[in-house]
């Protein structure tokens, strides 16, 4: 089956922002043990994420739906404990990728 222009549009999005979290993180990263640990295992993620959602994967359809669940919900709860205002298009671009991803499911769940 074909791979929806969605599909990739969101996959290149994805490449570039783990692009630009490698190369800003690295300088931060060498001072803290632990800041490495988790940018490394984020990046992980979303390295094994992208494959499969991009090779239209089941993995990579429930990745990508834990990922932006977790990260709307954060987007949620963290200004509520700290003076952080997070920028509304962030959690309306999630909950597209979101409700997109969602509505593509048939392209992720048939048997190859």
């Amino acid at each position: 089956m074909k791979r929806p222009v969605g599909v990739i549009i969101i996959s290149i999005l994805y490449i570039i922002s783990f692009l630009a979290l490698l190369l800003f993180s690295l300088p931060y990263t060498q001072t803290s043990t632990a800041g490495w640990v988790l940018i490394t295992i984020i990046l992980l993620y979303v390295i094994i994420m992208i494959s499969g959602y991009l090779n239209l994967k089941k993995r990579g359809f429930w990745m990508m739906i834990g990922f932006q669940s977790l990260y709307i919900l954060l987007g949620l709860i963290v200004p509520l404990y700290r003076d952080y205002e997070q920028p509304i298009w962030i959690l309306v671009l999630s909950s597209l990728i979101l409700i997109y991803t969602i509505i593509r499911k048939e392209y992720f769940l048939q048997k190859s």
